[in-house]
């Protein structure tokens, strides 16, 4: 693997054309990207898919403003994203006079530097939140006082024009809301970190760092190798893969050409997050290709596949290395027991206003089994076979509605399967760190989830955010429902009769209210309320949490407590 990625590597620095950089995963920020790409509904022209994220600046640059009916808002949020990819446009967000003539000599950067063959910028990261959290379980009332306190610095840079990197590193103390840590208690995981440890009773502390090495290799073709999370879809969750869980170590090829963009993906995971006694934790691997193609300028088809595997000794096995051929028929001539998953995701602009989108997503299956499961009736003994493994998303989003300019909505259900994702072998199941790489709450769910976001002015950004869930959860150890993707299929309920939903049945009810209003380039105050509940039949299961929060954030994302 060090050979294959040298050689990479070593190849990729004789590249001849630009090199890239990527967002950092701000939802705000993509959601502000995808209207644009919505509005100008010319897939062709652009060559541009939002299936694959995280976005880069070429991507954003792209978007030209002068083709897009844009409001004045819209017009001040693509300034604001020429000032961010100033290293491309270095004209743009320029000031005339930096602060103590070497800080803020661009809006976007606290440092930079800007030679002849080499470019880096330099910027704090910080974000302070605080929030008095109420709420109630089984046991007793109670009151707890949340934080969060990030503190931190990112740097990037381009060298010749060809190579580009990017470092995040940050140090982090929080006391997280009732169902984190409650996630925590069940899984010993911190939804998106790695490694954490408590401290004074409720709180964690951890450390977070990622980063990447960039690099064309042909005209068409370019390299990224690094530790960062990814996310591939068009929806609030994806069933494909998600960045709900922690960044990981990975090797991505994108080729983009004529109306095709062809992804590979190899990334390494962390088995169990329990060490193993050896002085550091068991490894597993995953490879995935995405293929997307805008079919005509305003309809997007993409397909995918990912394996994940396991080898002695933490070897990876070289033949998923392929970026071509298919890893079912891998996996069928190496005679493995490897985890392949398959399906394919969609999206359709309609008049420069509206999106449909949406992902299947095959694990394991038989087709007799299937069309017992659809075409006959519960009372058919081979009805609900739990190999019957899938998941289905359904979405639309919509912008300036009722007329109303910036007032965008996206609405969005899923339905997954029991005993999606999971697998015989644990170690085989599609998780990283003990947590789900895609769906927060694993499987056997279905669920309905919204967004409004509304920006009244180009500072002010206003976000309504909800899921209602409804899942069923285990109650005792020794039998799995298909929820809980660390349990192995051989516990299941039962070979047939089973559904979605079955186990205990739980309602999961999210509302979330959020204003943020940017203070300056990358800099916001925030201030948001939170409610959840969750309701069973069994009251030792039930519990409900709100609370209200301001914060202040400069250079950082919101954290995501939807789940």
């Amino acid at each position: 693997m060090r050979i294959v990625l040298l050689i990479s590597f070593l190849f990729s620095v004789f590249g001849f054309t630009n090199a890239q950089l990527y967002l950092n995963s701000d939802h705000d920020l993509y959601h502000l990207l995808d209207r644009m790409e919505l509005k100008l509904n010319d897939f062709n022209r652009l060559n541009f898919h939002s299936s694959n994220k995280p976005y880069s600046y070429e991507d954003v640059t792209s978007l030209k403003s002068q083709s897009i009916q844009a409001s004045t808002i819209d017009s001040l949020n693509f300034e604001y994203f020429k000032n961010q990819a100033f290293f491309f446009n270095p004209e743009n967000g320029t000031r005339k006079q930096p602060f103590l003539k070497y800080f803020y000599a661009q809006n976007a950067s606290l440092f930079s530097v800007a030679a002849e063959h080499f470019k880096v910028s330099v910027n704090p990261v910080l974000y302070f939140s605080g929030s008095g959290e109420t709420g109630s379980n089984a046991a007793t009332s109670y009151h707890e006082t949340l934080y969060i306190n990030t503190r931190g610095a990112e740097l990037q840079g381009v060298v010749d024009d060809k190579i580009s990197f990017y470092a995040l590193a940050t140090d982090n103390q929080m006391r997280v809301p009732l169902q984190t840590k409650a996630f925590g208690a069940q899984k010993y995981a911190l939804p998106g970190e790695s490694f954490f440890k408590y401290f004074k009773g409720n709180g964690v502390d951890f450390f977070h760092a990622e980063g990447y090495v960039s690099a064309p290799i042909t005209k068409h073709i370019s390299m990224q190798f690094g530790s960062a999370r990814q996310f591939i879809g068009d929806g609030i969750r994806s069933l494909i893969l998600s960045d709900f869980s922690k960044q990981h170590l990975f090797l991505k090829l994108n080729t983009k050409v004529w109306k095709i963009n062809y992804q590979n993906l190899f990334y390494e995971l962390v088995d169990s997050a329990y060490n193993t006694g050896a002085g550091n934790y068991a490894k597993k691997f995953a490879a995935t290709h995405h293929l997307s193609i805008n079919i005509t300028k305003s309809f997007n088809l993409g397909f995918f596949e990912t394996v994940i595997f396991k080898r002695d000794h933490n070897a990876y096995e070289l033949n998923y290395l392929n970026p071509i051929i298919f890893y079912r028929a891998v996996e069928h001539s190496l005679g493995s027991p490897d985890n392949v998953l398959l399906g394919l995701n969609y999206k359709w602009n309609l008049k420069r206003s509206v999106q449909f989108y949406g992902q299947i997503v095959f694990d394991e299956f038989l087709l007799a089994h299937m069309r017992a499961q659809f075409l006959k009736s519960k009372s058919n003994p081979e009805w609900g076979w739990w190999g019957n493994k899938y998941s289905i998303q359904c979405g639309l989003k919509a912008i300036d509605l009722f007329r109303i300019n910036n007032l965008d909505a996206q609405l969005e259900y899923n339905h997954i399967r029991p005993y999606t994702y999971s697998y015989t072998n644990l170690s085989l199941s599609f998780t990283d760190f003990n947590q789900s790489m895609t769906h927060p709450l694993g499987a056997n769910l279905k669920e309905v989830v919204a967004s409004f976001f509304y920006q009244p002015t180009s500072k002010i950004h206003i976000q309504f955010k909800t899921f209602t869930a409804l899942t069923g959860i285990d109650t005792s150890e020794a039998i799995s429902y298909g929820a809980d993707l660390l349990k192995a299929n051989h516990i299941r309920r039962g070979e047939f009769g089973n559904f979605t939903g079955q186990g205990l049945k739980t309602i999961i009810a999210y509302y979330e209210v959020a204003m943020s209003y940017r203070l300056g380039q990358q800099l916001y105050l925030d201030a948001g309320f939170t409610f959840r509940k969750k309701h069973t039949s069994l009251t030792a299961f039930n519990n409900q949490n709100q609370y209200f929060s301001f914060g202040l954030r400069l250079n950082a994302a919101q954290r995501n407590f939807m789940y």
